[in-house]
């Protein structure tokens, strides 16, 4: 709505872009239907919500790399940060403005942590109640899945691991704060959201380095890399389990690049030195010369934005709107096959991508 409020074009480009995807118009046509379909939108009414909007509440997702254009779009905005789902909608909060850290609401549910490597992590045993770490046990540092058991509630979900990814910050962290005119403390265990355990990616036993296991990385820090500094559409991570395993970062530009093999640089740059977040995976990789850049078409992202479509209609959840980042390929030729399927995209005919001795970029270019 910001974006609609403060850029005129916006709002009819998307209208333009989605008829002729869905019902294959010429474009200019399709642009005199996006104005009759957009008759009657107050775009200075528009302008004016967004000019005013105080609060707002951001779903356990970092917004840093979208802060300058927050800011632009809604000048008197105070983001709150909460984390729910479906049938809890509130299981954390931020409990303080400014400090960014979820303060887990021990009262309305007992969680517990399985240890990221530990036996049920990201897997469900239906023989073998997963065995968790309880949140008075938490310590500063723990990663791993959050358990949430429901007390007193007799619903088909009791105690269950949510799939997500969290990281303990501080097991038991006291806030003061104002309710009415009364001061409060407030004591809760705090944690950040990593992700989902569909984004999370592994090495097996049979790879290369033993420096590899263990090494994990998460969408949400990756999310902040490529997207801060933007220029990137949307990205995928490849693990290629080959002996040894490849690590493939696959980027859909905003806009076609002057020169695709310089943005296919910045890109690895971004990951190997900008982001003290980004774990030594892509360090590792890249010394192992094992790291790949693949910079896609703009055109590409029509395949994400049709599986989007697809969930909107299915009644998808708001945290699962956007398909899964990170994903684990056996073998090349198997990584081959999903980009041509999937983008059209068509890798050199040798086994290997191509590994330049220049550690800046290895750019696999798209045939024409």
């Amino acid at each position: 709505m910001g974006k609609m409020s403060r850029e005129p074009d916006f709002l009819p480009g998307l209208i333009v872009d989605k008829i002729v995807r869905n019902y294959h118009l010429p474009r200019p046509l399709a642009k005199l239907v996006a104005k009759l379909y957009l008759r009657g939108i107050d775009a200075q009414a528009l302008s004016a919500v967004a000019d005013n909007v105080s609060i707002g509440i951001t779903f356990a997702e970092s917004l840093d790399a979208y802060q300058a254009e927050l800011d632009r779009f809604y000048p008197k905005l105070r983001l709150f940060d909460i984390y729910g789902s479906t049938e809890n909608p509130l299981m954390a909060g931020q409990i303080v403005h400014g400090v960014r850290t979820l303060g887990i609401m021990t009262g309305a549910i007992i969680p517990e942590l399985i240890p990221a490597g530990s036996p049920g992590f990201g897997a469900i045993d239906n023989d073998r109640p997963p065995r968790a770490v309880p949140w008075y046990e938490w310590k500063a540092g723990m990663k791993g899945e959050l358990v949430v058991t429901r007390p007193g509630q007799c619903l088909p979900l009791v105690r269950y691991p949510t799939g997500d990814l969290i990281e303990v910050l501080d097991p038991f962290r006291t806030d003061r704060v104002t309710v009415f005119d009364s001061q409060i403390d407030i004591s809760l265990p705090h944690i950040r959201v990593l992700g989902r355990t569909a984004d999370s990616l592994d090495y097996g036993d049979q790879d290369e380095s033993g420096n590899f296991m263990g090494v994990k990385i998460y969408s949400r820090f990756v999310n902040e890399t490529l997207y801060g500094k933007g220029g990137v559409k949307w990205w995928e991570l490849y693990n290629v389990r080959d002996n040894p395993a490849r690590l493939v970062m696959v980027v859909i530009p905003e806009k076609e690049p002057l020169d695709r093999a310089r943005f296919g640089a910045e890109i690895r740059k971004r990951l190997l030195g900008e982001q003290i977040d980004v774990p030594q995976m892509f360090e590792i990789a890249c010394d192992l010369r094992r790291f790949d850049v693949i910079v896609l078409r703009p055109a590409a992202y029509d395949v994400i934005q049709a599986e989007i479509d697809r969930r909107v209609k299915a009644g998808r959840s708001i945290g699962q709107m956007k398909p899964k980042h990170i994903h684990k390929i056996d073998g090349m030729q198997a990584f081959r096959e999903v980009l041509r399927e999937k983008y059209e995209h068509e890798l050199p005919l040798a086994d290997d991508l191509s590994i330049s001795p220049d550690p800046l970029l290895s750019v696999a270019e798209e045939q024409l």
